[in-house]
């Protein structure tokens, strides 16, 4: 894929429809191993949207985070700017984190109340 993207303006003169394709397609990886697409993604080169993210499946991994390769995913969609759907993702986010810490508190609890459930 990333020969793709360096060949991106060549084959988008060949068949303009091209783009579009690439724009929807989950080609991307990203640290925790899912494929997304470049309109799902954030650019990692803008620290507010890495401070505000979690790291795992927001942003490409390498080597997709080249700069090079960031700017044509760019082009497809890619995310450069923290906007109020961003904000509400990451404490979505939170929230989530919140939930999975509290539930394991009480697993914990239980499982010393009732060691017989070990």
């Amino acid at each position: 894929m990333l020969s793709i993207l360096q060949e991106l303006p060549q084959l988008c003169v060949e068949d303009a429809s091209f783009r579009e394709l690439l724009r929807n397609l989950e080609f991307v990886p990203t640290s925790s191993g899912s494929l997304k697409c470049p309109a799902t993604l954030y650019d990692p080169r803008n620290e507010e949207l890495f401070a505000l993210l979690d790291d795992s499946d927001t942003f490409p991994c390498p080597p997709f985070k080249e700069s090079g390769v960031l700017d044509k995913l760019q082009g497809l969609g890619l995310k450069t700017t923290v906007s109020i759907d961003t904000v509400i993702q990451s404490a979505r986010h939170v929230e989530l984190l919140n939930a999975m810490k509290v539930r394991k508190k009480h697993i914990h609890e239980e499982r010393c109340f009732f060691p017989i459930w070990k």
